[in-house]
């Protein structure tokens, strides 16, 4: 079992990832909901493997490489429902 802290934005890994999708939704500023819908999947395609370790080493949870990769995934699934 893993210990869970109390919520926190800045000690829950999600949050990072959405502040990257926030930066692209930003950029985009388009009128039309295909522009919106490639402003949220573009920044998928650029989280890597070392962005999700960053964000859970960030947020108290250490973990190896080959934990890292299946974290990054489920996050992943979660965004993409």
């Amino acid at each position: 079992m893993l210990y869970q802290p109390s919520y926190s934005p800045d000690r829950w890994p999600f949050e990072n990832c959405w502040a990257k999708r926030k930066t692209f939704l930003r950029a985009a500023k388009g009128p039309t909901r295909e522009v919106l819908d490639t402003a949220l999947k573009q920044p998928l395609d650029t989280v890597t493997a070392w962005d999700a370790r960053g964000w859970f080493a960030h947020s108290g949870y250490p973990c190896s490489e080959g934990q890292t990769a299946a974290k990054h995934d489920s996050v992943r699934l979660a965004i993409d429902g």
